[in-house]
């Protein structure tokens, strides 16, 4: 074999080697044994550079944590107009429950500042807050819906669980229907001497605050009537057996006086 033959030969016989060790490398892929060093260099993860100024790492959270962040940001701002909203709202001098057959919430505001200029100021703060909470209560649904028909008569027996009122403006039917369960009002014949109290109730009509109220204005054009002869304050007794009776108690020591002037048409500009 000249030279030029052994050299061919050996040329070929290292190409058939390199062949079967691909051949073989090739079959170990296949069964998993070893990575393909093609496939493994393609799918590299790459890890992205931190970032390295302070705000790059501000908006680096926030991309992160945006959905945490959105949550947080929208409890902090209910928390904080609940907090401003309880903060802010007014604390009244006085607070009368109004609860008729009529739809007095319509002069719920009329009937608050006629009663301001029977109340004082017992809270310090320089100003008369008067709250009138007005609620329809009528057996007759026509023009009622039921749902608000429950939720007013709820409102109702709700007030005699806080001390926030002993004032009451009634009419005969809810009147009747909450001494069904006991004498929750204090008798006031023995206390004033007026013709318009009888028993524990002081009907308004024909009172002064009546026509302060412009209150014959108003059952007139929207009901076409003059004042409801059944239409009275009657005082919250402030019973001892209340679960708070301390500031029941305050209630009544601050609101009575107001009940006194009202009787008496006498408004605490003339005292």
């Amino acid at each position: 074999m000249s030279e030029q033959e052994k050299s061919q030969f050996e040329k070929e016989l290292a190409q058939e080697q390199q062949y079967q060790r691909e051949l073989v490398e090739m079959k170990k892929i296949k069964q998993g044994q070893i990575e393909n060093p093609y496939e493994s260099s393609a799918h590299v993860p790459h890890t992205p550079e931190a970032p390295k100024t302070f705000w790059g790492k501000i908006q680096n959270f926030f991309y992160h944590y945006k959905g945490v962040v959105a949550v947080v940001s929208f409890l902090v701002v209910a928390g904080g107009v609940i907090l401003w909203n309880f903060f802010s709202r007014p604390v009244y001098d006085l607070q009368v429950v109004a609860a008729t057959r009529y739809d007095l919430s319509l002069v719920s505001d009329q009937l608050a500042q006629t009663l301001a200029a029977y109340t004082t100021d017992t809270n310090g703060d320089g100003e008369i807050h008067v709250l009138v909470d007005a609620m329809q209560i009528t057996q007759d649904t026509t023009g009622i819906q039921l749902q608000q028909q429950i939720t007013n008569q709820t409102k109702l027996m709700g007030s005699f669980a806080t001390a926030d009122s002993v004032i009451y403006l009634l009419d005969d039917t809810v009147y009747e229907f909450l001494q069904e369960s006991a004498d929750i009002f204090e008798d006031l014949s023995g206390q004033y001497d007026s013709p318009y109290i009888e028993a524990d109730r002081f009907y308004i009509a024909g009172t002064d605050f009546a026509a302060e109220a412009a209150l014959e204005n108003f059952f007139e054009l929207l009901y076409g009537e003059t004042v409801p002869d059944d239409l009275s304050f009657c005082l919250r007794e402030a019973s001892p057996d209340f679960s708070d009776a301390e500031r029941l108690a305050q209630t009544y020591e601050k609101d009575k006086p107001v009940l006194d002037r009202l009787v008496s048409g006498e408004k605490v500009a003339d005292q």
